[in-house]
């Protein structure tokens, strides 16, 4: 038995090997079964077990726990989340993602069955094999709001760990009826504007009609010096721009600075800029219609 490379092993997987490991290395079934009865393996899940003196930790479960679920298994959802730093929460509850499992709570783990975990969905962390960013922010929101999945996917973005791009991407393509947590992910989309079923630009302009106000310019361009700039709905006559902002104060820090200097020259060249979000426009539909008529009506040549 070669005791050195299964101490290697160990030290790669928190302390964990299992069965088809050691024969892999050559060890006998018979030598296995020696070394469990002497305690110098500790049983774990079927097949998998613990080196004795090996410090038993929360990621060690966890590495078991994808290794008992094997093929193709990976810890998901809340266990994920506290895998991945950017989530800064706390390990506890061990869940495991696989294609074959069948899904029922073994022991202490949580078991996930799935059909759909392409490449993109799969990291390595710590050398435990994780979901990816995009799949455990979809995942976890079976069980955590949509303001706190909101603010996860904010930070993972910040980190640039991820965009809302390829967020929403991933969202479509995993949607389906009955899978949990599309459903908060998809209301986080609403959210930021970036849902297709929302159509914030469409919303903005039936709400301007509605209310009985001129038809604004759509695109409409500004030429600042040698910048120029296009406003999504604008009343030129009054100086008076509309941006629907879906991302206002959810994109990463390079993308607020060049937001707030294209601001800040279109203001300077004598035309005000309203910014609003999709919620604003969802959940405040009135007011927001309230302020941008009174300041088409006072800055209108010929008042409104």
């Amino acid at each position: 038995m070669d005791l050195a490379a299964l101490d290697r092993l160990a030290r790669r997987q928190h302390g964990v090997v299992t069965t088809a490991q050691l024969l892999a290395l050559g060890w006998s079934a018979s030598a296995v079964s020696r070394m469990v009865a002497s305690g110098r393996l500790v049983r774990l899940h079927h097949g998998v077990y613990r080196l004795a003196g090996a410090p038993t930790t929360w990621r060690q479960l966890v590495m078991a726990a994808t290794l008992a679920a094997e093929p193709n298994a990976f810890a998901c959802h809340r266990t994920a989340a506290a895998l991945h730093p950017l989530f800064n929460t706390r390990g506890g509850i061990v869940e495991v993602l696989a294609e074959r499992t069948p899904r029922h709570r073994a022991g202490s783990v949580v078991r996930h069955r799935t059909l759909d975990l392409p490449a993109v969905d799969r990291w390595v962390i710590d050398g435990i094999p994780v979901t990816a960013v995009n799949r455990t922010l979809i995942d976890v929101g079976r069980y955590w709001t949509v303001g706190r999945v909101w603010s996860l996917l904010d930070h993972a973005v910040r980190d640039e760990l991820t965009t809302y791009e390829s967020f929403e991407a991933r969202v479509h393509g995993l949607a389906r009826q009955g899978r949990n947590g599309i459903g908060t992910a998809r209301e986080v989309l609403l959210r930021l504007g970036l849902d297709g079923t929302w159509g914030f630009e469409r919303a903005m302009r039936h709400a301007l009609r509605d209310a009985g106000l001129p038809k604004p310019t759509r695109e409409f361009r500004v030429d600042i010096g040698p910048n120029r700039y296009y406003i999504d709905f604008a009343y030129p006559e009054a100086n008076l721009g509309i941006e629907c902002d879906s991302t206002q104060w959810h994109t990463l820090p390079s993308q607020v600075a060049a937001g707030l200097k294209r601001a800040n020259e279109i203001n300077g060249s004598g035309f005000l800029l309203l910014s609003y979000s999709s919620s604003q426009l969802r959940d405040e539909r009135e007011a927001v219609i309230a302020e941008i008529s009174r300041h088409l009506r006072e800055r209108s040549p010929g008042r409104m």
